[in-house]
């Protein structure tokens, strides 16, 4: 059986079982629900039309700009298991690729809630969402993640935009900054780019340091625009 048939049959397994029950440990720092957007005002925190002036705005910094390229192309590497993952959820494949290599650097020992590397040990996630699992493939926690924080709902609100992925892949990394220091971007969607200050970023759950580089790896944005760039996605915009 090739290793592409081992996978949708892991998947269709895991599929038939019922998800692992959420905790009741509470997250470090309140994460909102994702609203519908008030406006299309670009200067609207939060809206769609932010997220994708945002996104036009962003431009990799030259100094991180070999890196970023690393990033994308291990992002690109892991395509086909993303995809499989993907598919049975209706999302583009790089939206798990992006999330996974900010949470585990596209290591598929790391579990896509938050790299956590607990595969095939029998051991639960500790750090946020913790309790989930244990797993004994990626496949399989990558299926429970999506399904815990059901961020496939999230973006297809907005009918899979560019700009509604953004916006649902902040929220899955928690929306700390937004909500708390206004005056620095998601280093989750922007690090490596003029969008982010040099220093401040969280380091762990709920925990913001003012002195931390916020450019330590590539956030999903630079990674989005060079695949789109090379032809590997096409995205989809907003349209007001």
């Amino acid at each position: 059986m090739s290793f592409l048939k081992r996978i949708i049959s892991a998947i269709k397994l895991v599929f038939s079982k019922p998800s692992s029950p959420k905790t009741d440990s509470p997250v470090s720092y309140p994460v909102p629900p994702i609203n519908e957007p008030a406006s299309s005002n670009p200067n609207e925190r939060g809206s769609l039309a932010w997220y994708g002036a945002n996104y036009d705005k962003a431009e990799i910094n030259p100094k991180y700009l070999s890196s970023a390229k690393k990033a994308a192309q291990t992002v690109l590497a892991g395509k086909e298991r993303y995809k499989v993952i993907a598919d049975h959820f209706g999302l583009p494949w790089w939206v798990i690729g992006c999330i996974h290599w900010r949470e585990a650097s596209c290591s598929f020992k790391g579990v896509l809630h938050n790299g956590e590397k607990i595969i095939g040990t029998g051991r639960k996630t500790s750090l946020v969402p913790r309790g989930r699992g244990p797993f004994e493939s990626w496949e399989e926690a990558a299926i429970d993640a999506i399904k815990f924080d059901s961020i496939d709902t999230k973006c297809k609100r907005y009918g899979l935009s560019l700009e509604g992925i953004l916006k649902a892949q902040e929220a899955y990394n928690g929306m700390g900054y937004f909500n708390y220091h206004p005056d620095q971007l998601s280093c989750y969607l922007y690090s490596y780019t003029n969008l982010v200050k040099p220093y401040g970023r969280y380091t762990h759950d709920g925990k913001y340091d003012y002195n931390a580089d916020a450019n330590d790896y590539s956030g999903i944005v630079p990674i989005i625009k060079l695949l789109a760039e090379q032809g590997e996605i096409e995205l989809v915009r907003f349209q007001a």
